[in-house]
């Protein structure tokens, strides 16, 4: 009995490697540029719709943003396990098992500084990008090895972001902006680059 259960073992410790020397595909370059354009395009009507008074309008307003970026995504993954079968299923979940502590930890300190006040809001733009340079980090044996120059901008903005003289009372739409703007449109430069390689290679 304990040789089967180490046989299995084995053999999924296996099959974990054979995935990650497999670059994850169920995000393409595109709809991962099109995030970043809605990003900027949301630092501007940030400008003219959130009071510069209301923190909670400024975190409902981005929640709102990354939550139709993340419905892109998560509809690209699921498009790409429909048509990659049981494999690609798998290495979808793999990749999500890295990315999701992250960002789940970055929903959770946003709970939490929205209860602890306003002043604590101007953090979060900087946490925000650190958790998600955490999360690509985290994915990064899965991904093109290029998109390791956007995880490294995320973390450098986050740091930025953070730094008192770069905050206000309420973080200025361009530093969400052009933090995710241009960070996820590095994504898909490295994604295009990435798929461009393999097209020429077959």
């Amino acid at each position: 009995m304990l040789r089967l259960e180490d046989a299995i073992d084995r053999l999924d410790a296996i099959h974990v490697q054979v995935l990650r020397s497999e670059t994850f595909r169920g995000v393409r370059a595109v709809p991962t540029a099109a995030t970043g354009v809605i990003a900027l395009a949301a630092a501007v009507v940030q400008a003219a719709v959130v009071p510069p008074s209301e923190p909670a309008d400024f975190v409902e307003f981005w929640i709102a943003v990354a939550a139709i970026a993340a419905t892109i995504g998560a509809l690209e993954i699921v498009r790409s396990a429909v048509r990659g079968g049981p494999s690609a299923l798998r290495r979808a979940a793999v990749v999500m098992r890295q990315v999701l502590p992250a960002l789940g930890v970055g929903a959770i300190v946003t709970v939490v500084l929205l209860q602890t006040g306003d002043r604590a809001t101007t953090l979060l733009p900087g946490l925000w990008a650190l958790c998600f340079a955490t999360a690509l980090a985290a994915a990064q044996p899965f991904l093109p090895a290029s998109i390791a120059l956007a995880t490294g901008f995320y973390f450098l903005a986050g740091v930025i972001l953070l730094v008192p003289d770069c905050r206000e009372p309420l973080p200025e739409p361009l530093g969400m902006g052009l933090t995710f703007g241009i960070g996820q449109l590095l994504v898909a430069v490295a994604l295009r680059r990435s798929a461009r390689e393999i097209a020429d290679g077959s």
